[in-house]
């Protein structure tokens, strides 16, 4: 596997301010051989436009404030990608698939932090936004006889958002501190079972008490 990547980017910053943006071009190179009973040769090139970009502010005092936002590609497995049936269990069977293309992954972080040192106060918050397009889903036959014939397939994609928060104040200034955090996460994803489109939604919620 050979990963290339050419880029560029433009910055700004003033008076608390920073702005980034950018933009790349990556190629993912795959060379593979399988040997053991039939023998194929896997070579694929997969070029894909990488952007990013990212706002940061601490203008004002004690404040602080950013938004970003990312691509990534992830290119798939040289097993997944091989013309050839794996039986090395009888009962469940792999086929590769040659038409596989690369995972995009498109992910936004925003953040808020605020301090009031004088006080010992502090405040966090940040949000998280994962959403995926021609994500690597497993298809799988399960016929008569119980016998599962599964293959990696790009399919339209899962998504994730996590909420995230921090509280801390004093009891006794200097001696006794609280902090109380919390986080949310809600996911989605996908899965196909004879040809049957399943939807799984997940939901997870905590929370910290920590003195």
């Amino acid at each position: 596997v050979q990963l290339h990547r050419l880029g560029t980017s433009l910055r700004y910053s003033s008076k608390g301010i920073n702005i980034s943006l950018g933009l790349a071009r990556q190629l993912f190179s795959l060379e593979g051989t399988v040997t053991g009973g039939i023998v194929s040769d896997v070579k694929r090139d997969f070029y894909n436009w990488i952007p990013n970009f990212s706002f940061n502010s601490s203008a004002r005092k004690n404040q602080y404030f950013n938004v970003n936002y990312s691509v990534s590609a992830r290119e798939p497995r040289i097993q997944d990608l091989q013309p050839v049936v794996d039986n090395s269990n009888p009962l469940y069977l792999r086929v590769g698939n040659p038409d596989l293309v690369p995972q995009i992954d498109h992910r936004v972080k925003l953040g808020f932090r605020k301090n009031k040192p004088v006080r010992f106060i502090n405040f966090k918050v940040n949000l998280n936004f994962n959403a995926s397009q021609n994500q690597f889903v497993q298809e799988q036959i399960v016929d008569s006889n119980l016998i599962t014939q599964s293959r990696t397939i790009n399919y339209k994609g899962g998504s994730n958002i996590g909420l995230w928060t921090n509280y801390g104040f004093p009891i006794i200034k200097t001696k006794l501190m609280v902090n109380v955090s919390g986080s949310s996460n809600l996911s989605r994803s996908f899965a196909l079972v004879n040809l049957v489109e399943n939807e799984t939604f997940s939901f997870n919620n905590s929370a910290n008490l920590r003195i």
